[in-house]
């Protein structure tokens, strides 16, 4: 996965899993604005992101869900947008 494609017999597998590391992404975002992880914690996981985003593979199908799917991961979007440097407890909520 290092800089590689995936085999296309693989292809949708991998595909599934890195949807699921994005969902699992923006739960730790979550647990960052709810301050129920320290600042330590969430720098260390947001290194992580920026790190696997980096990879092709990722950031492929990071894309690619974005566009297809632009109301879903909005706080990945925020974190990705930000440059992977930012932190979630800092930013303001909107209540209704």
């Amino acid at each position: 996965m290092i800089g590689e494609e995936a085999p296309s017999t693989e292809a949708s597998a991998v595909h599934n899993e890195i949807y699921n590391y994005m969902d699992l992404c923006n739960e730790q975002i979550y647990l960052r604005m709810s301050n129920r992880v320290s600042k330590k914690t969430w720098n260390n996981w947001q290194e992580g992101m920026k790190t696997n985003f980096e990879l092709k593979a990722f950031n492929d199908t990071l894309v690619e869900v974005f566009e297809k799917l632009p109301s879903n991961f909005s706080e990945l979007q925020k974190v990705k947008a930000l440059g992977f440097s930012t932190d979630p407890k800092l930013w303001k909520t909107t209540t209704i």
